[in-house]
């Protein structure tokens, strides 16, 4: 695993396998820009709102938190980037 900024090539897999486990159109992905990769995790970009969403290989979700990124509830996070409910 690379632990530095990579910024291709571009992973939609984890985001796509996210909104078909939660029931939602893949299509939401066409919101989102593909930013870049660090840590194991992709950063996605909401177009609208500019908020980032975190995921790594998994699927599992991660937010900024006061000691660095650590692991968030992937339904809360995507409320908060793309202010749907």
């Amino acid at each position: 695993m690379s632990l530095g900024k990579e910024l291709s090539p571009s992973n939609w897999r984890p985001l796509e396998t996210r909104m078909r486990e939660t029931g939602r159109p893949v299509s939401l992905c066409a919101d989102f820009m593909w930013m870049w990769r660090e840590h194991g995790i992709e950063f996605y970009k909401h177009i609208d709102t500019r908020r980032y969403l975190l995921l790594d290989s998994e699927q599992r979700c991660w937010r900024h938190g006061e000691q660095g990124l650590e692991p968030a509830d992937f339904e809360n996070e995507f409320r908060r980037v793309t202010e749907r409910i």
